[in-house]
């Protein structure tokens, strides 16, 4: 008997369905395009086994209507795209017997848009953008129905509605995670790890670091600033890095002396604005003096009014104050579509990124990343097995004291303008 005989007959015992030497070599193998062979040709055996495992009748492909080759960007390897017949679901088969994604219900149609599909477990399918040099999710051209070019110009604005999984008080925003978790998920993810700020500690909001209100509001619109400086102050309280060493503040505060020149023409011609009610807090507030050297760089290099601040512009201060403070020299960007692998690595590097956003929730809005949690499902039956992430980012919204989170799942889908962070 030679050893794929031997082989195939083991395998027969173990897992209740005859298989034959050619199927042996499939299995034995455990390469993606083998294990995608094997359920193929056992697709009725393949169908029963998940039935009776997982409980669910749902899945009843009669045959592999197309076979695609996917690219794994995590492990820069390949993976097998599974598509059955008509609307029975599809499947992403990769090494060792591990489904990366499976659908009972269902098709894509993204090997259709003349880009290499590509696949991440938290960005999901995407596409390389030689342009931008950037991943792009699919989702964002599916959901939105617009080119590459649009997208990442920052033109993809839309709605979403989460507030059946978040409890009445949190309304559109996540702040009760576990709660989320449950009614969106359900019981079968588990938490794996997480890093970030606790509740303890409350984060400041734009509204302390405004010198100005109008009408008792925050006027002077910087949450760019407020964010940037939280990402100093966080990852300078929490990290020893001489990237950040200059720009740490140790609650230090010095009396506010830069007055805008843009409020004191409204304050002298309150009619000519249409404002009623103007307060000055500038000459007696306090502010620490970091928040005040990035205030100051962006009013004499990025003609900073109390009004919104760019993406590229917030880039070039983090650049030009760290090395002021520390003579070191970082590279800052400001980029869409990072990955969950990219955050993650930022953060745990003390590097806290700004996302730029522009929907129904927080409006026209820069936010810190503080931290993340990750959860997991994982499923097996037969001789596969399925592993589904999610993941949440923590955020310092600039609004609220306390930390908030956004689903990775809608980040992709296109609701940030910009990831502005330090590259080393």
């Amino acid at each position: 008997m030679n050893i794929l005989m031997l082989i195939a007959a083991v395998l027969s015992a173990t897992l209740g369905v005859s298989i034959s030497q050619n199927d042996a070599q499939k299995i034995v193998g455990k390469d993606h395009d083998s294990i995608a062979c094997f359920i193929e040709d056992n697709l009725e055996q393949f169908k029963t086994e998940y039935h009776n495992a997982m409980n669910d009748f749902s899945f009843n492909p009669s045959y592999v209507e197309n076979k695609y080759e996917v690219y794994l960007i995590d492990s820069e390897s390949y993976s097998t795209f599974l598509d059955f017949d008509g609307n029975n679901g599809y499947m992403l088969v990769a090494d060792n017997y591990e489904l990366l994604d499976f659908k009972t219900e269902g098709q894509l149609d993204y090997f259709n848009y003349g880009y290499e599909v590509c696949y991440s477990p938290d960005t999901n399918y995407c596409f390389y953008y030689e342009t931008e040099e950037r991943y792009i999710p699919f989702s964002a051209i599916n959901y939105l129905g617009q080119e590459p070019e649009d997208i990442m110009r920052g033109k993809c604005l839309f709605d979403y509605d989460i507030t059946e999984y978040t409890t009445r008080k949190d309304g559109n925003i996540i702040h009760d995670y576990e709660y989320y978790m449950n009614k969106r998920y359900g019981s079968k993810y588990k938490y794996v790890s997480s890093t970030g700020y606790s509740n303890r500690y409350s984060f400041p909001t734009q509204m302390d670091y405004s010198f100005y209100s109008l009408d008792g509001d925050n006027a002077e619109g910087n949450c760019g600033l407020a964010a940037l400086y939280n990402s100093y102050l966080y990852g300078s309280l929490r990290y020893s890095d001489k990237k950040y060493k200059g720009c740490k503040s140790y609650g230090v505060k010095v009396q506010a002396r830069y007055y805008d020149p843009y409020y004191f023409s409204i304050m002298n011609n309150p009619r000519k604005y249409g404002v009623s009610y103007i307060f000055d807090i500038s000459s007696i507030n306090v502010f620490p003096q970091s928040y005040l050297d990035i205030r100051d760089w962006m009013q004499k290099n990025a003609n900073y009014r109390c009004n919104g601040s760019s993406a590229k512009q917030l880039a070039n201060c983090i650049k030009a104050i760290i090395y002021s403070d520390s003579k070191v020299k970082v590279k800052p960007r400001a980029e869409l579509f990072l990955t969950f692998k990219q955050i993650k690595a930022l953060v745990d590097k003390n590097c806290l990124p700004l996302i730029g956003v522009d929907d129904n929730v927080w409006g026209c809005h820069f936010m810190t990343i503080t931290g993340y949690r990750i959860y997991e499902k994982r499923e097996s039956f037969w001789i596969f097995k399925l592993i589904t992430p999610v993941n949440l980012l923590q955020l310092c919204d600039n609004h609220f004291g306390l930390p908030t989170y956004m689903d990775f799942e809608d980040y992709t889908k296109i609701r940030q303008l910009s990831t502005v962070y330090v590259y080393y």
